[in-house]
């Protein structure tokens, strides 16, 4: 089990930047109540190093940005009998890795399979107002910015009928 604070500030991009290199994820999520919870369950294909990743998340809003998350491993069998249960709100999303500075933030693209497009992009902070650089290439494709927006939560993304 690993418990940490997650600062992100969240930017809703008008298409997939041109990025000079990144590191390539794709992800299958979805959202179960346990104990009146909502828990998000994820699997994690890195193609780089040609792995598959489970997780669980609980996942607490502190404030606008600032979210407590505890994250457990799980194996690919827990994985598949929660996901197998019943009719489950899911996402699938292609998430492109990069940092724009040496010593600055991680930028994460993801690309939602959905009907109507959707890219956004987080970056992930020490502090909500720890200064970084936005990339130009991130810079001339923000639409606006939608960090504690919670119709863009991967949740309700996951509600909303628009998932392939």
């Amino acid at each position: 089990m690993k418990k940490e604070i997650e600062i992100e500030r969240r930017f809703l991009l008008k298409k997939f930047p041109d990025a000079q290199s990144f590191t390539q994820l794709c992800i299958h999520q979805f959202y179960v109540k346990e104990d009146g919870i909502i828990v998000r369950y994820r699997k994690t294909v890195d193609w780089d190093f040609q792995e598959v990743i489970f997780q669980k998340f609980i996942k607490k809003n502190i404030s606008k940005g600032i979210n407590e998350e505890t994250q457990f491993e799980i194996t690919r069998d827990e994985f598949n009998t929660v996901f197998k249960k019943e009719k489950i709100p899911s996402i699938h999303k292609d998430r492109y890795i990069f940092r724009y500075e040496d010593n600055g933030p991680f930028f994460e693209v993801d690309v939602f399979h959905r009907k109507t497009p959707l890219v956004i992009c987080e970056v992930e902070l020490k502090s909500l107002d720890q200064e970084f650089t936005i990339p130009p290439y991130i810079q001339e494709v923000i639409e606006r910015e939608i960090t504690g927006e919670t119709e863009y939560s991967n949740y309700n993304l996951s509600l909303d009928g628009q998932n392939l």
